[in-house]
């Protein structure tokens, strides 16, 4: 038995250990990108990697002694069972701890793997990274890490199988030729490609057919992570920096009733309480809804404003801190979809407040009006407020007195409220400008500094200082929180609200009409255009996997059933409906047949026989084109040095065929030269000659001149005639 060649051996070696590692590499990185791999945890890891990687080169010769891996292994184990079990509350660490395990176990098997076995484990390692990565990985990426890992398991598995062929010293089928090594990669990672495809779709099969518990995806936010933060506060005094613009999608939107989503202003929280420094509110209940249908009618002073512009559309929410509902203009009705939500609390500020699973989407529905602020008409209605409506929205602490009389000035002659608070909004929209920019050094009175002194910042000081002249005025006013405006994804038809979208402003109690909303803070241009178009393929391709992937639940999945039904139903008509017009055309054919000298009786038969001849036809046209299409194919890739040992055998077997046509059999038992002798025609016996000198010159030598001379070698033997 010939043994294979050294080199290729080494080639496959090193390609099956090169994939190894970057699988278990993935596994841990999709793992990483979860945000459950710990500083430690990290540096073992990435220690034993950077180990295994200089042993795999040669530059460190150096083994890890498997005895003091076993004792580190058990004392882990030790540590790991007093972590877990020792102590009230350890139960808690249960999930981290094992992660943590996990890691280690794979860092010291990536020190010590040389056998069989010790492969086998770390492929399975790299398994359990992903298994558990997917608990909480909630990002369309874990999908192409998963995509990416498939291909990588796959290849690993290939090319440890013809590895281990290499090692038994079984012969083994190679490419002809000089590149035949380089090749051999190549052909692995198709390989490898064609099967991980094949699992995906498998794999898709059995996620749209198979029933799951609802809310399994909720899993992946232990641990109290959150996609994004929202304070209940603002705090005028942070200092130093500059602000950071987050793209993460919020809320995602869709219109209903076909109305424009653009610039509206999503509330979320409002905030009356104003310390110099700080807006808070102590949240206290006015009043609860529980719904048992999930739809609750709103009610409260934000509703006094008239009709404008009706909006319905529905949210999806990703989970915050402040568990706030974002709503926009004036809501009459809301509903809730998602099946963890329990109850709804109205505060003292007019904010709705949900208790729900705080780990999972929330979604809901809305109806009601934005109103035209601008069309209102100011009367002089006058309206007596409680002390405890005075204490609240006319609270000031000790501000700076050039506060008040900027104000004073600003207002100037005008009388009704309404008027001094556009005046006062229209001031601060053309006189202070919009930064980012955090003060560099802390103030004692941030409002003061920002107004005489700065002039510029961010929406909180304009919302701050236009809440603060307004109440030296004697006009109740509060800031609200919540976003503004969006980006409208074409994409997917969704209103898709940021991080970067947050926003304050401030609403002003106008006799008559209630809570009005002002926006004292100048536009801000967004993202260039260029970064807006990846990031909409991006949001629309995370929306795709939420909506498709994370939250595919039972209802999803009968719905898509009902669609595929529907679908059937209507292709079934559609086919019912083809088959009356070929019939009816056929009805026609018949009548028009009655004018020719054949019958209507055998006109069937007719139409058989011409189907039948254009088969047949079409048959010898194969026959005769097809084995010349695959020698010009294969001849092609010879001659330009990129063919393989199978093409070779091919012209060669044409070679022999042609031979055979011309009489000249070629036995079985027969080897080329007792074949040529065979061969009575000299021009023939020496064509043959040079054709098998040729085969084996590029088949069994690696030539890649034979290779390329053979097609047209064999092309002049059948021209012999």
């Amino acid at each position: 038995m010939n043994a294979p060649p050294a080199a290729s051996a080494v080639h496959v070696g090193r390609v099956f250990e090169a994939s190894l590692l970057l699988l278990v590499s993935v596994g841990f990185a999709t793992v990483a990108l979860a945000g459950r791999v710990d500083a430690v945890s990290a540096g073992v890891f990435t220690t034993a990697l950077v180990f295994r990687l200089l042993v795999m080169f040669g530059a460190v010769r150096v083994k890890f002694p498997r005895t003091a891996a076993s004792v580190l292994a058990v004392l882990y184990l030790g540590y790991y069972c007093w972590r877990v079990f020792g102590g009230v509350g350890s139960l808690e660490k249960f999930i981290p701890a094992t992660m943590q395990m996990l890691f280690f176990f794979t860092a010291l098997k990536l020190v010590i793997a040389e056998k069989g076995r010790d492969y086998f484990y770390l492929g399975l390692l790299a398994f359990l990274h992903m298994l558990m990565a997917s608990m909480f990985a909630g990002s369309v990426i874990y999908l192409g890490f998963l995509i990416v890992f498939l291909v990588l398991a796959i290849l690993t598995y290939t090319s440890f199988e013809v590895l281990k062929g290499y090692m038994s010293g079984a012969p083994v089928a190679e490419d002809f030729g000089r590149l035949k090594t380089r090749r051999m990669g190549r052909r692995l990672t198709l390989l490898a490609g064609l099967l991980a495809a094949g699992v995906l779709a498998l794999s898709a099969g059995l996620f749209l057919i198979l029933p799951r518990t609802p809310g399994f995806s909720s899993f992946r936010g232990l641990a109290g992570d959150f996609r994004i933060g929202f304070a209940d506060e603002i705090n005028l005094a942070a200092t130093g920096g500059t602000l950071t613009l987050d793209t993460s999608p919020v809320m995602h939107v869709r219109s209903l009733n076909g109305g424009d989503l653009d610039n509206l202003r999503w509330r979320g929280l409002g905030m009356a309480h104003f310390s110099g420094t700080r807006w808070s509110n102590p949240q206290q209940t006015k009043y609860s809804m529980e719904p048992e249908t999930g739809v609750a009618a709103l009610a409260g002073e934000r509703r006094r404003a008239p009709r404008g512009k009706a909006i319905d559309y529905s949210v999806t929410m990703q989970p915050l801190r402040v568990k706030a509902i974002f709503l926009a203009g004036l809501t009459e009705e809301i509903k809730i979809e998602s099946n963890a939500f329990q109850r709804l609390e109205v505060d003292d500020m007019d904010s709705l407040l949900v208790h729900s699973d705080e780990l999972q989407p929330l979604r809901y529905r809305a109806h009601g009006w934005v109103s035209d602020r601008d069309s209102f008409q100011p009367a002089p209605v006058v309206e007596l407020f409680t002390q405890d409506f005075q204490d609240k929205y006319l609270q000031l602490p000790n501000v700076d007195p050039r506060v008040p009389a900027l104000a004073r000035r600003i207002v100037g002659s005008r009388q009704l409220p309404f008027e001094k608070a556009k005046a006062i909004e229209e001031y601060l929209l053309r006189q202070y400008g919009y930064s980012l920019e955090l003060p560099a050094e802390r103030v004692d009175d941030p409002l003061a500094h920002f107004l005489f002194e700065r002039g510029q910042g961010h929406c909180e000081y304009f919302a701050s200082a236009m809440a603060v002249m307004l109440r030296s005025e004697g006009i109740p006013a509060r800031i609200a929180a919540g976003f503004y405006g969006g980006v409208y994804n074409p994409l997917t038809g969704l209103q898709v609200i940021r991080a970067a979208d947050a926003h304050s402003w401030v609403e002003a109690y106008i006799e008559r009409y209630g809570w009005l909303t002002f926006d004292p803070t100048p536009p801000v241009s967004d993202m260039a255009s260029g970064s807006m178009t990846y990031w909409l393929l991006w949001d629309a391709l995370e929306s795709s996997w939420t909506n498709w992937v994370l939250d595919f639940d039972v209802k999803s999945q009968l719905e898509l059933a009902q669609a595929v039904q529907t679908k059937t139903q209507a292709a079934a008509w559609n086919f019912v409906s083809v088959s009356a017009k070929i019939a009816s055309w056929m009805e026609g054919m018949e009548r028009m047949t009655s004018r020719l000298p054949v019958s209507p009786g055998n006109l069937p038969w007719v139409l058989m026989a011409a189907v039948l001849g254009a088969g047949a036809l079409l048959w010898l046209a194969w026959a005769w084109l097809r084995p010349r299409l695959i020698l010009w194919y294969r001849a092609r890739r010879l001659q330009a040095g990129r063919g393989a040992a199978n093409d070779c055998s091919y012209i060669y077997e044409r070679a022999i065929e042609i031979l055979r046509r011309q009489g000249f059999r070629r036995e079985a038992w027969q080897t080329a030269e007792e074949f040529a002798r065979s061969i009575d025609s000299a021009l023939l016996r020496g064509r043959w000659e040079e054709v098998a000198r040729l085969y084996n010159a590029a088949r069994f030598g690696g030539d890649i001149e034979a290779a390329q001379r053979l097609p047209g070698l064999v092309t002049s033997l059948r021209r012999s005639h």
